[in-house]
């Protein structure tokens, strides 16, 4: 792999010499959660180790260099000692500082963990703040992961002692961007105030496409300067060396559907907005990585990641374009119940909107925002009935002829998964079991006896004694910018509120929470164009499309008008497509039929 840095003028943020590049590695949360040991970390530091083919090449010699524990060592019973030092869980890891020496013998990195969410500590001190240092540098670890959720949330403080330790560590700031003290968030950072090296934008990944590229979006503000995008008296750092914008970890080799798609996109985009890359699958299961090889072993997607041209217009990438794409019909929760409903659920939509966050957050403004936003004629609220009875089972229906579509399970992951998917609405077709509901037809819960399980790529559904009954919801979490509707197990009494539906008379479908519901063909992820420089003023370039549809996308570049719009008209590129590893020649236009959830990654050379 290639790393290339040329020039940094800037202020470099952390002073502390780390993190010139974006980190690469792994971290332990996306697949095992705090369920965690010695054993389970050992192996992924040999797998980081382990050749992949006849060369010889390895995770680690491809620059992932680093294995990171994250929740689950600690002891709360106390969190803290007396004097300061975190309680570990002797159980998991009898000794630390014989694990980070295990990595060390391999030539591998070690990252830890503090002030988590598992223990929930409530008093802060700043004796547990030194304690913190004192035993992640004692133990030996090269870098730190700092959680919100403990009482030890001042990252200057811990910035200043680390330093002051004389052993520099990469320090990441997980603060979810949240507006907490020295949390990342851009209203309280300036142009040479950045302490820490890696900081996250966005709340936690989950491996569903909606959730990965929602928080893909909240680093925009980061990648620009301040008099871009706005912001007022605001002084917005662009994310640079020494402290990079993160949306947190990889979801690559866990995504559910697309796999290969999602993944390149996934990987893309990170690498295009000079994202930290940490994957966060079961490195020991060679079946997953073997699947995930060809993406996250990349070379050239490599190189693209770990380029930073000093000196280069938006040299940690920049998004281009963004807009709404047709998709397929889906099932959308609105505050209103109808066209006449148009409005603002905010007085401070018309403030956002003109700081570009109906582009930068579109699910949550389209939906929060339509008056601000212009997104009001979106959507069909009307047309709604039931095909069964209070004592037969039904359709839900929405539309007549070719553009009726159904209430279907189909796209929903199984129970139990730490998310969920919004449900779609495909055509009807009464032989369908996902599509069939029990429903008195006027009001109350809509449900069903079904257990979903995964075979192969396909949702299987039972019938019988021993299934759950699963009833239909609207609901609104941290994870997403809107309510989604999906199934959860029926109450037992009553339905719970946000499992009460009314179809009135009119044809609208209103949830007893939420409000109305729609269908719409306009929603979901947005379909972006992002740009990265590879080498000075503008010799080479990166550009990247993804379409964030459901459904196949017509695409076209143009490369004068995105890359070069004040220059000479008429200009041509040589041309490399990097996810297939061929020469296209040289053109100045390319037309793709994309996929769904599917980019195209092109790097670019004028002639």
């Amino acid at each position: 792999m290639i790393a290339i840095v040329l020039s940094l003028p800037l202020t470099l943020a952390a002073q502390n010499g780390e993190a010139l590049l974006p980190p690469m590695g792994w971290r332990s949360w996306n697949t095992f959660y705090a369920d965690i040991d010695e054993g389970k970390i050992r192996a992924q530091v040999d797998a980081l180790t382990k050749p992949r083919d006849a060369a010889g090449t390895t995770l680690l010699s491809l620059g992932y260099d680093t294995v990171g524990i994250d929740e689950g060592w600690e002891g709360c019973h106390p969190v803290h000692y007396p004097n300061g030092t975190p309680a570990v869980d002797n159980k998991r890891f009898p000794n630390m500082p014989d694990l980070v020496a295990y990595g060390h013998a391999h030539g591998v990195k070690m990252g830890f963990y503090l002030n988590g969410c598992g223990c929930n500590e409530k008093v802060e001190k700043r004796i547990n703040y030194e304690g913190d240092v004192r035993a992640t540098t004692k133990w030996g670890f090269d870098s730190v992961k700092i959680d919100s959720c403990g009482a030890q949330k001042n990252m200057t403080l811990y910035y200043e002692l680390f330093n002051a330790s004389g052993i520099p560590l990469v320090i990441e700031n997980c603060h979810q961007g949240q507006n907490i003290t020295d949390g990342g968030n851009p209203g309280q950072m300036g142009k040479d105030w950045c302490p820490y090296n890696l900081f996250r934008t966005s709340g936690d990944i989950v491996n569903l496409w909606d959730r990965v590229m929602s928080n893909l979006m909240t680093t925009v503000p980061f990648l620009s300067p301040d008099d871009k995008w706005g912001g007022g008296d605001v002084t917005r750092p662009v994310s640079r060396p020494g402290c990079w914008a993160y949306p947190d970890m990889l979801e690559v080799g866990r995504m559910p559907e697309h796999n290969a798609a999602e993944s390149r996109s996934h990987m893309a985009a990170w690498a295009m907005i000079s994202a930290p890359l940490t994957l966060g699958f079961d490195l020991s299961d060679d079946a997953k990585l073997n699947v995930a090889w060809p993406i996250i072993g990349n070379q050239e997607v490599l190189t693209i990641s770990q380029t930073w041209i000093g000196g280069a217009d938006y040299p940690s990438g920049r998004l281009l374009k963004s807009w709404q794409p047709y998709s397929v019909p889906t099932f959308a929760v609105r505050g209103g119940c109808g066209q006449s409903d148009c409005n603002d659920a905010s007085p401070r939509c018309s403030e956002w909107a003109q700081a570009k966050q109906c582009v930068l957050n579109p699910s949550y403004m389209h939906t929060h925002c339509q008056k601000s936003c212009g997104t009001c004629a979106v959507g069909n609220f009307t047309g709604w009935r039931f095909t069964g009875s209070a004592t037969s089972s039904g359709m839900l229906r929405s539309g007549d002829g070719a553009r009726a579509v159904c209430l279907d399970l189909k796209g929903q992951l199984p129970a139990g998964h730490s998310g969920s998917n919004v449900v779609h609405a495909l055509p009807c077709n009464a032989s369908q079991p996902s599509q069939l509901w029990s429903f008195n037809g006027t009001s109350g819960a809509i449900h069903r006896s079904a257990m979903m399980s995964l075979e192969g790529d396909a949702l299987a559904y039972a019938i019988g004694a021993g299934d759950v009954e699963v009833c239909l919801r609207a609901f609104s979490t941290w994870l997403w910018d809107r309510p989604v509707i999906d199934t959860q197990a029926c109450s037992a009494l009553a339905p719970r509120i946000n499992e009460q539906w009314t179809l009135h008379a009119n044809g609208t479908l209103q949830n007893g929470q939420f409000g109305c519901v729609e269908v719409t063909d306009r929603f979901g992820p947005p379909a972006t164009i992002w740009a990265k420089p590879l080498a000075v003023a503008g010799q080479k370039m990166a550009l990247l499309a993804i379409n964030g549809a459901d459904s196949p996308q017509e695409i076209t570049l143009d490369f004068n008008e995105l890359l070069d719009p004040a220059g000479p008209g008429g200009k041509t590129w040589k041309i490399r497509d990097v996810w297939h590893g061929t020469d296209l020649g040289t053109m100045a236009a390319l037309t793709r039929q994309v996929p769904p959830h599917d980019c195209v990654l092109l790097v670019l050379v004028p002639e």
